[in-house]
């Protein structure tokens, strides 16, 4: 399935601070649901830093910022 994930905001406590632009965009193939503890892919070679928090089931925080992800079509 093709997604589209959007950064939403970046956190004020981010390790890496400004390394991806608020509203920066990426269509890819999902690999796996955002999971606590692990990398959120994009194909299989692009992706986030870590997932520490599921906000709702399209939604997660990572050790540097917020994304959403959506179906796209």
């Amino acid at each position: 399935m093709q997604i589209l994930l959007e950064k939403l905001n970046e956190l004020p406590d981010a390790i890496y601070p400004n390394n991806i632009d608020v509203g920066f965009k990426k269509v890819g193939d999902l690999i796996n649901p955002p999971k606590v503890g692990e990398a959120f892919y994009i194909g299989y070679y692009w992706c986030t830093s870590v997932v520490v928090g599921i906000i709702d089931d399209n939604t997660f925080r990572t050790l540097n910022s917020i994304y959403k992800w959506s179906k796209y079509e």
